[in-house]
């Protein structure tokens, strides 16, 4: 787990503030303060040995995230670095987030088990909700938070309104990552209406994070070789609008209710209907979720490394045999959500976490759950109603695909012995493909879209 370490000249302002971090994390993380010097007279200031010995406190080969408030703290925590051997400095980041937004939103990440640059990236732009909330967005404020590398200041770049019902979501993001397929250029995409940093155009994950919903408006920038090839074909896209369509999004205000924790048959639960019409059967209760599994490896690094390949290769092959089943049934269009499955498998920032921690000794099979379940949880943060925020669905779909084929167990599938109706949460694009017609009366979900 990642550590946090608070660097303050007030002892009491850095305990209050891990206090309120470690309550806001659920207790999960390790923090530790580094407040004020050894001076009765004088307490006020920052120490480099107090500092030092904080870091050795919390730290773990994972790393150490140090938040600091002003002046002095910075050169002192620079100092203590310094102390350290060459091996432990490779896993220290010195974060210049807003102290207290920061390390609440590092301590919460750091439980989670999120890695080290995520818990940087996201501190650093902790300060975004406050200011979005005072009106304050794209003011001299926000200058500090992180925009990423961004854009080359020579890229083209060029502006698109989304008109499409659904946003930016898994197929027309999938189809934005398929333009760029073998390809020699650099795309990096920004959601202009939010206010967002730019992120790259290969990274499905990265696309649905941007929260595009209808008639937003994007900047897209182009630069490499093939720059004007992927703008003529994206440009082409957004034009005819992903194919899709451009009704105005529908609002839903019903909400799903019950009087009582405990359904009684007396109360009522009012839902949004989908289809017309009613039905009377015994329930099948499905639970989605990823298994449990061992972090301790079973063979070299190489070796997990090889085996969570082979897994994905394997599933990437059942998906696209889902595919071909799929477009019979329910059309070209439809099927196409499986088009964007394939590319979660591929997305470059999930494999590059998964193969980080198989390097840092984790087993296969949970170097891919943990890396994503910070997809997820990314997925879980993006609000209101837009498409994006339900989408995370996709992610455990295919998370539990590859952990089957590593293994070689199937798990928590719908088999049905009798006309039932599925109660669930949400329920899955794999699991929709393989229900039989005739032995479904009713599905009633939790959530989804």
């Amino acid at each position: 787990m990642v550590g946090i370490v608070i660097v303050s000249h007030s002892q009491l302002l850095a305990e209050s503030l891990k206090d309120l971090a470690l309550e806001m994390g659920k207790g999960k993380a390790k923090v530790a303060v580094a407040g004020g010097v050894d001076d009765p007279d004088n307490p006020v200031g920052t120490d480099a040995m107090k500092i030092l010995n904080a870091i050795n406190e919390v730290y773990s080969d994972e790393g150490v995230v140090v938040f600091m408030d002003l002046g002095s703290a910075v050169m002192s925590a620079g100092m203590a670095v310094e102390f350290l051997d060459e091996e432990q400095k490779k896993h220290i980041r010195l974060c210049g987030a807003p102290l207290v937004e920061g390390v609440i939103t590092a301590t919460a990440l750091a439980g989670a088990g999120a890695a080290i640059e995520e818990i940087v990236r996201e501190a650093r732009s902790s300060i975004a909700g406050k200011t979005e909330q005072l009106g304050e967005t794209g003011s001299d404020d926000t200058a500090g938070a992180d925009s990423g590398s961004g854009p080359d200041e020579d890229a083209r770049k060029e502006r698109f309104t989304l008109h499409n019902t659904m946003g930016l979501h898994a197929r027309p993001a999938a189809r934005i990552v398929q333009a760029l397929a073998d390809t020699n250029a650099d795309v990096q995409i920004r959601n202009l209406s939010r206010d967002g940093d730019f992120v790259s155009a290969r990274s499905m994950n990265s696309l649905i994070s941007l929260n595009v919903k209808q008639n937003d408006t994007l900047e897209i920038s182009f630069s490499g070789p093939d720059a004007q090839q992927v703008f003529e074909t994206i440009a082409a896209m957004m034009e005819n609008n992903f194919g899709e369509s451009t009704l105005p999004a529908i609002k839903s205000t019903a909400k799903g209710t019950v009087k009582s924790n405990k359904f009684t048959g007396k109360d009522k639960l009012k839902g949004i209907s989908v289809s017309p019409g009613f039905a009377v059967g015994p329930v099948f209760h499905h639970k989605i979720s990823l298994p449990k599994v061992s972090k301790k490896p079973a063979g070299t690094p190489e070796e997990e490394r090889t085996g969570l390949n082979e897994a994905l290769e394997q599933a990437e092959a059942d998906i696209e045999e889902l595919k071909k089943q799929s477009r019979s049934k329910i059309g070209e269009e439809e099927a196409a959500i499986f088009d964007a499955q394939v590319l979660l498998l591929k997305d470059p920032e999930l494999l590059k976490k998964a193969e980080q921690r198989i390097k840092e000794g984790m087993s296969a099979s949970a170097a891919w759950k943990e890396s994503l379940g910070e997809m997820i949880q990314m997925y879980e943060q993006i609000t209101g109603d837009s498409l994006a925020s339900t989408r995370k669905i996709d992610l455990v779909d295919v998370g539990r695909r590859v952990l089957e084929k590593l293994s070689g167990k199937t798990l928590n599938g719908i088999e049905l012995s009798e006309p039932s109706v599925i109660c669930t949460h949400d329920i899955s694009p794999s699991d929709a493909a393989s229900l039989k017609s005739d032995q479904v009366l009713a599905i009633c979900c939790e959530a989804g879209s």
